[in-house]
């Protein structure tokens, strides 16, 4: 047997909060937690399930859910499932949930430029976007920054004095 990690999402008839605890308590011993639909009528649930390979892992899952809902918040209609092992559980939640970012010391150092240098270019319209900006300055994604990097037309030596 193996724990595999299941996520079901389900539509129902709108149920209060109190059938949605209800229902957390009696998949308390799978370690349940759930986000209800904004319209009360349905949600997602996650728990835990043993089962020997992935496809009695998905049987198990919605056959005990649906199960359970029935005492609690009614007749429910699966509408998505998605297992995952242990394995693939752990790593999930190991990756970080949100990008890898840069500053301009490490923008200057990607491109071969000063710090100064990027500034300026970040002030140009097709720099990409900081996805965060903090006491210390902006940070900008990494995967963006190397594109930019990859795709930006340089020439050498000063740009030619516009005629007045």
């Amino acid at each position: 047997m193996h724990t595999w990690h299941a996520s079901l999402t389900f539509t129902s008839a709108k149920f209060s909060d109190d059938a949605a605890f209800d229902l957390i308590g009696e998949l308390a011993p799978n370690g349940a937690s759930m986000s209800i639909a904004p319209d009360d009528a349905g949600g997602t649930i996650t728990f835990t399930v043993e089962a020997p390979t992935v496809l009695d892992a998905v049987d198990t899952a919605a056959n005990l859910l649906v199960d359970r809902a029935s005492g609690t918040i009614g007749a429910i209609d699966l509408a998505g499932v998605e297992i995952l092992s242990e394995d693939a559980m752990n790593e999930l939640v190991t990756d970080p949930t949100y990008p890898e970012v840069v500053s301009f010391a490490e923008i200057a150092d990607m491109g071969g430029f000063s710090r100064q240098r990027a500034r300026q270019l970040a002030e140009s319209g097709a720099f990409p976007h900081a996805v965060i900006t903090t006491a210390q300055g902006p940070l900008y994604s990494k995967h963006a920054i190397e594109r930019y990097l990859e795709t930006r037309t340089t020439k050498p030596g000063r740009p030619a004095k516009a005629n007045a």
